[in-house]
């Protein structure tokens, strides 16, 4: 039972561990240690390492009979896809979890037994402070066990993705709004910039949502629930978040193309227009340049009304082609 050998730990060398207990008489005691108590009067306790050293999480390997490969330094950094291990007495989870909105993963993981939750991450963690501070103002829930414990870290971990997706829904519309006056490059650097969020927080979202039906359909049978409503609400909740990053993704893409698109059309008109003035002036250089020949034989040069007949004639080409284009439908 790891309670046995986490009251023998040397708590100098382990100092940001906390822990809940739920005693057998219906005490609840919160510490931030490891306190000296005799495992048959735990009902069942969480036990919290908060940024864990590489000794602890050694420790914690070998408690669980080192099946965890973390135990290096590289390991306990490294982002590592959410999944659900059973190992039968006992469930190991990789979670990511979301910090001060930012869409970046940090690890949590969590060890499950039917009568403790172990969980350590290498910062300060929000859900797991809110949770923590839902234990004290709630009590009652405490007695519910650890399932729900598990169900409340699970659901407040849910909970932080929803203000990200509903400011990336809100930009997406302003930028949307603003489409008809064109997109700056800045702003097109923020859609790119959505996009790429958006799919790393698809990459924790789905296998996320795996490990919410391995709850819900565990392979052993001693690990089934009794809040499956609970967590069919969370399955739920993933599943509408996985659907709004491809529905955000797909925004960003169409507003993307539709920017494109406009440029292309605006640069077709400007080419159409050159091209007809082009065209339009070819006929007239064409006959400026022959009478600008330096002969003293041409037959107009003498002329008197010449220099007006070659205007008029210039004249009368242009507009005729002006007009003509205009028939055609090209301005």
């Amino acid at each position: 039972m790891p309670l046995l050998s986490l009251c023998t730990l040397n708590l100098k060398r382990f100092i940001m561990i906390r822990t809940l207990l739920l005693f057998e008489n219906g005490d609840i005691r919160f510490e931030e240690t490891i306190p000296k108590v005799s495992p048959a009067q735990v009902k069942w306790y969480w036990a919290d390492f908060s940024q864990p050293t590489e000794e602890e999480v050694q420790y914690l390997s070998g408690l669980f009979g080192h099946h965890h490969d973390f135990s290096t330094k590289d390991r306990l950094h490294k982002v590592r896809r959410p999944k659900i291990d059973n190992y039968g007495e006992y469930r190991f989870f990789v979670l990511h979890t979301l910090s001060d909105s930012r869409t970046h993963p940090e690890v949590l993981y969590l060890f499950e037994e039917k009568n403790c939750i172990i969980t350590f991450h290498q910062s300060p963690n929000s859900v797991i402070e809110e949770v923590w501070g839902q234990m004290r103002e709630f009590p009652q829930w405490i007695e519910k066990g650890p399932d729900y414990l598990l169900y409340s870290v699970l659901n407040s971990l849910v909970n932080y993705y929803l203000p990200l997706f509903k400011r990336f829904g809100d930009e997406l519309e302003q930028l949307e709004s603003k489409h008809l006056l064109n997109l700056t490059q800045p702003m097109i650097n923020r859609i790119f910039g959505i996009r790429r969020d958006l799919f790393t927080l698809r990459s924790s979202l789905e296998p996320l949502r795996d490990v919410i039906q391995g709850i819900l359909h565990p392979a052993d049978d001693n690990w089934k629930t009794k809040y499956r409503v609970l967590f069919s609400d969370i399955r739920d909740d993933l599943i509408r978040l996985v659907e709004m990053t491809e529905i955000y993704r797909q925004m960003g893409l169409d507003l993307i193309e539709s920017h494109v698109s406009l440029n292309s059309q605006r640069m077709n008109r400007v080419i159409i227009t050159l091209t007809i003035i082009t065209t339009i002036f070819m006929p007239l250089s064409f006959i400026a340049g022959i009478y600008g020949m330096n002969f003293d034989y041409m037959p107009e040069l003498r002329w008197k009304y010449g220099y007006f007949s070659v205007l008029g004639l210039m004249g009368a080409i242009g507009g005729g082609m002006v007009l003509w284009f205009k028939r055609k439908g090209w301005f």
